[in-house]
């Protein structure tokens, strides 16, 4: 939770600032969000908005890819706390709301790839 909620403070300044060179477009803001975490190495997200919600699935997640080989016994778990900071400043940009975001799956865990869910806050 300490490195989602690090992710969040410092990636939001990332967001605002692409958020001004994509002009307040929200698609390009998802877009270039996108691309930015492939640069990275964070996976190929796939980004929809559904309404008040924002779903991400991300390919190769590094983080779960990493899991296992050092967790051993401990594998089995959603691991990607950086992504889901990362996504909940995403979100906020996007609802233009105080955002949370939830891993609903984790490749750690053996799916295919990880799924997460943001919406702004109750």
């Amino acid at each position: 939770d300490a490195l989602a909620a690090s992710v969040l403070q410092h990636g939001a300044d990332s967001l605002r600032a692409y958020a001004m060179a994509c002009g307040g477009d929200v698609e390009a803001l998802m877009a270039t969000t996108a691309q930015a975490a492939a640069d990275l190495g964070w996976g190929r997200w796939v980004l929809h908005r559904h309404g008040a919600e924002l779903h991400l699935q991300v390919h190769g997640s590094p983080f779960a890819q990493g899991w296992p080989a050092l967790a051993g016994a401990g594998a089995g778990q959603a691991v990607c706390a950086p992504i889901r900071g990362m996504l909940q400043a995403l979100a906020a940009q996007v609802l233009a709301a105080p955002a949370i975001a939830t891993e609903c799956s984790c490749a750690a865990a053996g799916f295919a790839h990880c799924t997460f869910v943001a919406k702004a806050r109750a």
